[in-house]
């Protein structure tokens, strides 16, 4: 099957239009119109139903949907590994949820770089359900997650326990409704239903940051209150830049190492599981 077929059924999925897809692709529209009836043929089912303001994807597209993305994205990994350049042995990928990359990524890149220099690495920035999905599909070989969910061949290690906890430029104590410098700190849908049924009454926040890095420095540079996990405000809190508002519900915010039960090289496993540790200050 022609990788180039899949590659332009996934762009016109995206898209949701032969044109966009043609314009994103950087090829004339019937060259996609040319691919997607290559490929109807190839699998004898409609992708596809034409309308006059784009299409619509039928039930067989839909399920040929996640097992294109996987074939492209194990085709991207493939090319990786053979284009390899001389002196590096082999590929890994680490997912990260976005959440944590402001604070693993980079300490981690170092670690590992000095643990392998031979490997070249991948780090993925996304959420805990595409991630893991990516590795359960082989596209990456290690994450670190929030809640992960349990999975056949999967290995879940806790790493972190933790908590979010609710901090301020200066000292006071939890008030019935949201101060203007309060910000809500993105973390997914448990978090927010948590959070909802612990301030049932509160006003929607002001301001909404994805990035609990960025928030941080806001409020650093602002003043301002938001939730952030404990483990990394430690020395802010030490140093009397943050104070833990009194008498606010804490929330748990537990960290875990999710890897396959049979990895592919077991030993570049051990030594970025060992990078990650020493990443947090975890010893074993």
């Amino acid at each position: 099957m022609n990788i180039d077929h899949l590659h332009t059924f996934l762009e016109v999925v995206a898209s949701g239009s032969f044109h966009r897809a043609a314009d994103n692709l950087n090829v004339t529209q019937s060259t996609v119109s040319a691919r997607i009836r290559a490929l109807e043929e190839r699998l004898d089912r409609r992708l596809f139903v034409r309308h006059k303001n784009g299409v619509e994807i039928t039930g067989a597209g839909r399920r040929l949907r996640r097992h294109a993305d996987t074939v492209v994205r194990a085709w991207e990994l493939g090319r990786q590994l053979v284009a390899l350049p001389e002196g590096l042995r082999s590929v890994f990928g680490f997912g990260v949820h976005a959440n944590l990359a402001d604070w693993v990524a980079n300490p981690w890149l170092d670690a590992m770089r000095r643990a392998a220099p031979d490997v070249a690495l991948n780090v993925d920035i996304d959420y805990t359900e595409p991630l893991t999905r990516k590795l359960e599909d082989g596209l990456l070989d290690m994450l670190l997650v929030f809640g992960p969910r349990t999975g056949a061949g999967l290995v879940i290690d806790p790493l972190i326990e933790d908590e979010l906890v609710l901090v301020s430029t200066y000292p006071r104590e939890i008030s019935s409704g949201w101060l203007d410098d309060y910000i809500f700190v993105e973390r997914g849908f448990e978090f927010s239903a948590a959070h909802a049924e612990a301030f049932p009454d509160a006003d929607t926040p002001a301001l909404a940051i994805d990035s609990p890095a960025i928030a941080l420095a806001h409020i650093l540079a602002h003043d301002g209150s938001c939730y952030l996990s404990r483990s990394t405000i430690a020395e802010q809190i030490a140093g009397g830049l943050l104070f833990e508002v009194e008498g606010a519900p804490r929330f748990r915010l537990d960290t875990f190492i999710v890897r396959p039960q049979e990895p592919l090289n077991e030993e570049l496993i051990e030594s970025a599981m060992a990078a990650l540790r020493s990443t947090v200050g975890v010893t074993v």
